[in-house]
């Protein structure tokens, strides 16, 4: 299984403000997908809704944002510095996630990003993301996050 949709509870609205709150970086150097308009932002222990989230967890390596800007793409790769990841997308982009060449929309996702390459095709507006990246594989997440509800 490439990715599976996650269902609980988190609010949106506080994730959104902590993102704005987080500084972001210029993201060059992100393996093969080296897109220079990708920002990422590490969460910060003062992210108090991303914590909270992230303390339900196990396994859990990173809370990281990442902001897509309009009108640019995140060429096809794998991740390797990480098994897996929950994605929480914070707004209403209208570019999907393509996974091993299968396109999927989602809210709040695992995918197993170390196994399958992946890519995300230009969307129209900033895709604002909130991903937390995990030790283990997929296999091992999967039936942990089931439980979260």
């Amino acid at each position: 299984m490439k990715l599976i949709e996650i269902s609980f509870d988190y609010d949106i609205g506080k994730l959104n403000k902590e993102l704005e709150q987080t500084k972001l970086y210029d993201h060059t150097d992100y393996g093969p997908a080296k897109n220079t308009a990708w920002l990422k932002g590490k969460a910060l222990e003062d992210c108090v809704e991303v914590n909270r989230i992230k303390n339900k967890l196990k396994f859990v390596k990173d809370a990281v944002f990442f902001v897509q800007p309009a009108n640019t793409v995140i060429n096809p790769h794998t991740d390797k510095l990480c098994k897996c990841s929950l994605n929480i997308l914070l707004n209403d982009a209208d570019a999907p996630i393509i996974i091993d060449g299968e396109s999927f929309r989602y809210k709040c996702a695992l995918i197993d990003v170390n196994r399958y390459e992946h890519e995300v095709p230009a969307s129209s507006k900033d895709r604002l993301l909130l991903r937390y990246t995990f030790s283990e594989p997929f296999e091992v997440i999967k039936p942990i996050l089931s439980n979260l509800s």
